[in-house]
């Protein structure tokens, strides 16, 4: 029995339903891991990772109206695009549209009025592979840096450009990750975390940048297909897509 004479549980149940997050949800639930919610997810993170890319490759056919050549790896500017003065923002559009998907998605689950949206946020979040970008720089290459050197010279100052690059990049990814880990439920909270964090990026390495462009290299389905992409990439990119699509409402379940 309470002090008040209430029995012990009605005591808990309130202090448990008082426990809430900054954005008032209960942190009373559960990280559910399911094969369609990850089927879901990594589709959906692997159609992002293509969206970067031609968010780069069409960015630089603004500036020259043709297309470089590209693969899953690597992709380039043509001739006229290289020849324009700003021909560099082409390289930041696509850190730019990773960037934006990664607050859009903390945005929609910190505004989220129930744990479905805010799973379906987080899943946003983590889909567009923040741990990709801070790697790449971590590395000292990315799109980023080769901005950064590309504008302020490649001389003495690269430490300090990579150290700049590396904070503002730091800087962008922290709230978002920080909102996520903290909406996580606390049992074994930094696992999860760890799972959507560096699991997309973990995984589209051996399938995509060594397993499916080894075969482009190759010659299969090297022909061309749609927004300046091989037609492997175009088919590859729309079989993602469908599978988000048709996964869309697991993403909502990671949650409960």
């Amino acid at each position: 029995m309470t002090e008040f004479g209430q029995p012990a549980i009605f005591h808990d149940i309130r202090q448990t339903a008082s426990i809430f997050t900054e954005w008032g949800i209960t942190v009373e639930h559960k990280f559910v891991i399911t094969w369609p919610a990850v089927l879901g997810f990594l589709a959906l993170s692997f159609a992002f990772a293509e969206m970067h890319e031609l968010v780069h490759t069409n960015a630089g056919y603004l500036f020259g109206g043709c297309y470089g050549e590209r693969d899953f790896k690597v992709w380039g500017l043509c001739e006229a695009s290289k020849a324009h003065p700003l021909s560099y923002i082409a390289t930041l559009a696509g850190p730019a549209f990773t960037f934006i998907a990664m607050w859009a998605g903390y945005l929609m689950m910190r505004r989220a009025a129930d744990l479905p949206g805010r799973a379906f946020g987080m899943a946003i979040l983590f889909a567009s592979m923040p741990f990709g970008r801070i790697l790449t720089v971590l590395l000292q290459s990315g799109d980023e840096y080769l901005v950064m050197r590309q504008l302020f010279g490649d001389g003495d100052n690269h430490k300090f450009l990579w150290l700049l690059t590396t904070t503002i990049i730091l800087a962008i990814c922290t709230v978002p990750l920080l909102g996520a880990f903290r909406a996580l439920p606390a049992r074994r909270r930094w696992l999860a975390f760890l799972a959507l964090f560096i699991g997309p990026t973990v995984l589209f390495i051996p399938i995509v940048i060594i397993g499916l462009n080894s075969l482009l290299l190759g010659g299969m389905l090297a022909g061309p297909g749609l927004l300046g992409a091989p037609m492997m990439i175009t088919l590859w990119f729309a079989l993602c897509l469908s599978i988000a699509g048709w996964k869309r409402a697991h993403l909502r379940t990671w949650l409960i």
